[in-house]
Formats: structure tokens, sequence, C-alpha cells
């Protein structure tokens, strides 16, 4: 399975990359507890290292370069590999902005979602996270319920990207259309027209990016001052 990420990128890259795609659990943990003993920040390996390594296990699924049980257990270990880095995170305290956040259902990949609700805690947002496999309702019913401004969806694979397009005409139907539907993973990344399709109002292009531009939409919404 050929590889995409930046020639000049840092080795750590292709090294966790390598490991995950060789279902190598031992050595991707080694490879990130390693750079973080050595000095490295989380917040440097979450958006240099496990991000670009997610979106290219997107784009080999989308392209039909790796099976998809390769791409679950490459998936399965990279969460597992993080696990550990999360918490380093800092966090500030929750403000006058909530997020719902979830994986759409039939999509088994938490972690690109685990790392935008860490970096949205980090910019004080408050977070619900719903977790894995959420259907359009529940996504609905919970910002309903928890007052929220956005609700944040994301996806990994093309043909359940497709099921958030029934979000927004339910939050309609609720009288709930002021929420802003922000949407996220490697089929946004590849293909920028999607996030229109399925009436999402934006995306961010990785986790990093992911705090500014929930507030951004918030603002323009005339949600938050």
């Amino acid at each position: 399975m050929g590889s995409r990420l930046d020639n000049n990128a840092d080795p750590t890259r292709e090294q966790f990359l390598e490991a995950i795609g060789g279902a190598d659990r031992a050595l991707s943990h080694r490879i990130l507890r390693g750079s973080v003993e050595s000095g490295v920040q989380p917040e440097w390996l979450l958006l240099n290292v496990i991000q670009p390594a997610l979106n290219e296990l997107g784009r080999r699924w989308s392209e039909g370069g790796a099976t998809l049980s390769q791409i679950y257990v490459a998936g399965k270990i990279a969460d597992d590999a993080c696990n550990f880095i999360l918490p380093l995170l800092p966090t500030s305290a929750s403000g006058d902005l909530t997020v719902v956040i979830g994986t759409i259902s039939g999509d088994f990949h938490g972690l690109g979602r685990k790392l935008v609700a860490a970096f949205l805690r980090a910019a004080g947002v408050r977070v619900v996270d719903l977790g894995l496999g959420v259907e359009p309702t529940r996504f609905v019913e919970s910002a309903a319920q928890e007052g929220a401004q956005i609700i944040a969806i994301s996806a990994l694979m093309m043909h359940t990207a497709a099921q958030i397009a029934q979000v927004r005409p339910l939050l309609i139907d609720r009288g709930l259309n002021h929420v802003g539907i922000l949407v996220g993973g490697a089929p946004f990344n590849y293909d920028p027209d999607l996030v229109r399709r399925v009436g999402a109002d934006g995306t961010a292009p990785n986790a990093g990016l992911a705090a500014r531009a929930t507030r951004d939409l918030a603002l323009k919404r005339g949600q938050v001052r």
C-alpha cells in the first residue's frame, strides 16, 4: 500500500503509519512513547503524526488500496496507541459553547473524533461525546437536550459520510435549524464539495483547527459573542 504523506515529513510519521499499517501494536506504542519521552509535545504528535496517518488510512480505503479488515485493525491500533497522549493535553474551563460530537453510524473508527474532542476541551468548549455508531436522530436529540450550538460529526468512509445528509432535515423538523453542523474525516479532505452535499456548514482539515472552525461557525450564526 503506497503512502502519500509529504516526502519532507518528519520520519516519525512514516514510522507510525508503517507500524499501524503492519498491525504492529507494540511498535506503534514505542514510537509515540519514545517521542513524548524525548520532549516532543503531545499536540505536535497528534497534528503531525497521528492525524496524517488517519487521513492516509482513509485515502487507502477510498481508493481500494486496503481491505476493510486492514483499515479496521490499523485504526484500532492507532486508537490504543493514543490513549496515553490524550490525557496530556491541557484543558480549560467550559465556557459559553456546547458541542455534541460523535462518529456516524456504520463507521468504526473513533480516534479522529477523540482528537477533535480533546482540542475542543482545551479551547474551553463544553463537549458532549456520543461515541461511535451514532444515528442521525441521536445527534439531533442530544443537541436538543444539551442546548448545543454545534453538532460535530466524524466519518472515515464515504458511504458512512453520506448518512450525515439526514441530520439537517431532522434539525429543521425539530425547530433546531439554528444549530450548526461541522463535519470531519478523510472523505471531506478528498472531496471538499461533500460538505455542501451532506448539508453541513463547514469542516476542518485537522483536529487542531477544529476548535477555531467551531467557534467561527458559532459566531457566524450569532450563537456566541
